[in-house]
């Protein structure tokens, strides 16, 4: 494995210190009330220093995103004997750290209100979704799960109704009860996934 440079090594600890400073700002003042300035002077890096790590706020916000993908991809199971919501436990609760990590505001505004050109958690290559598809395959691989069913209809479902959970109890400013809502629509939904047994 090759060493890193010292270069890269400083650049590398430059990045961290700007992500780690903007999603504590972003956090206290939303995505929209924190300027790239006032990150740059908090984290101690000019702003010629931001723009060659960053293109814009808007790639800030998705490297942020990005570096909480570790939320989704801890969990293991053994899908001949666990349940598939013990998989849907794991799910609500990734995406329950992801909310309390980077706060509702932050996390509703880039679901419904990206800056243009952002990604959204669910893109494809986020571990999010990938985390969902391998479970969802290994569990119907098991006999969990109904055979016929399409494995990215089944995710499809599962994100449309985490965007709708999300939208609807945020804009209700009912964030507290919104994990226990997303899991119980979730094992109702997979009532209808799972195989006869």
């Amino acid at each position: 494995m090759r060493k890193m440079t010292k270069q890269a090594m400083k650049t590398n600890e430059t990045r961290q210190r700007i992500v780690a400073t903007a999603t504590q700002l972003m956090r206290c003042d939303g995505f929209e009330n924190t300027s790239v300035r006032q990150i740059c002077e908090e984290a101690n890096v000019s702003i010629g220093s931001f723009y060659h790590l960053f293109e814009s706020k808007a790639a800030l916000l998705d490297a942020i995103l990005g570096d909480v993908n570790s939320f989704y991809t801890d969990a293991e199971f053994d899908y001949e004997s666990d349940s598939p919501f013990l998989f849907v436990d794991r799910l609500v609760d990734s995406n329950l750290n992801l909310i309390q990590t980077l706060t509702p505001t932050i996390v509703f505004k880039a679901f419904f209100e990206p800056p243009s050109g952002n990604k959204t958690i669910y893109f494809e290559q986020r571990s999010s979704n990938q985390f969902t598809l391998k479970h969802l395959e290994g569990f119907q691989n098991a006999g969990k799960l109904k055979k016929e069913l399409s494995i990215e209809q089944m995710q499809t479902e599962m994100v449309s109704i985490f965007c709708g959970s999300l939208y609807t109890y945020y804009t209700l400013e009912r964030m507290d009860i919104f994990p226990e809502k997303l899991r119980e629509i979730y094992y109702h939904l997979f009532s209808f996934y799972l195989a006869p047994s």
